[in-house]
């Protein structure tokens, strides 16, 4: 690691179930959530601290308190750690437009359980409208009605809460989503009836801050 680091705090978080590794340096707190992960990405932890040498970082679980000791500056609290969650809702910093050349229906209901009488597949079309950066990007259903699911959820065929992460290709094939690139993501609906149902979904992203520490 780089010089600037301090000090190194490995946590697992009771509001999230996953690791993140916490990170001192010499003006900054940073945490990586799911350290190992190849799309992790570390941002900035407590941004209202004041720059300063961070010499300790001890994290209360039950009260949810991360604890930074500054050089000269004392000891700094941030309640609510676990909500300072890098990975954010941008359905305002991105457009989602179904393409409608790409729908499909069929009566194959592989990868659907019992009970459904087809499936509908789509791509929709993910543009980053913004001048940020985005990595780690997942879409998770919002709407999903008619009793239908999501069969080509992460974690299998699910309703409102599934996830579908991002495939890296199109504009986002080096992982990064730059301003004014897009991806086509795909969606397949398994139906209980072939009729009219709704269904939205939130996009959530890391957005990125740009590399903090070197290895060497």
């Amino acid at each position: 690691m780089s010089s600037d680091i301090e000090i190194i705090k490995l946590v697992s978080r009771e509001a999230t179930p996953n690791a993140a590794l916490i990170v001192g340096s010499s003006g900054r707190v940073f945490q990586l959530p799911n350290p190992g992960s190849p799309d992790s990405n570390w941002s900035v932890l407590g941004s209202e601290l004041p720059a300063a040498l961070v010499r300790d970082l001890q994290y209360n679980v039950p009260d949810d308190l991360l604890t930074a000791a500054l050089f000269g500056r004392g000891a700094f609290v941030l309640p609510n750690a676990s909500q300072e969650n890098p990975f954010k809702v941008v359905n305002d910093l991105v457009s989602f437009e179904p393409i409608a050349s790409s729908f499909t229906t069929t009566s194959d209901t592989s990868g659907c359980p019992s009970g459904f009488s087809g499936k509908f597949g789509f791509d929709a079309k993910l543009t980053n409208v913004s001048g940020s950066v985005f990595t780690s990007i997942v879409t998770q259903a919002g709407t999903l009605t008619g009793n239908n699911l999501l069969q080509n959820a992460d974690t299998g065929a699910g309703g409102v809460g599934s996830r579908v992460t991002v495939p890296k290709k199109d504009g986002f094939a080096d992982g990064l989503l730059s301003s004014g690139e897009f991806v086509d993501v795909p969606f397949v609906i398994c139906l209980k009836q072939t009729e009219r149902f709704e269904f939205s979904v939130n996009v959530s992203a890391f957005i990125d801050i740009g590399p903090v520490a070197s290895t060497r």
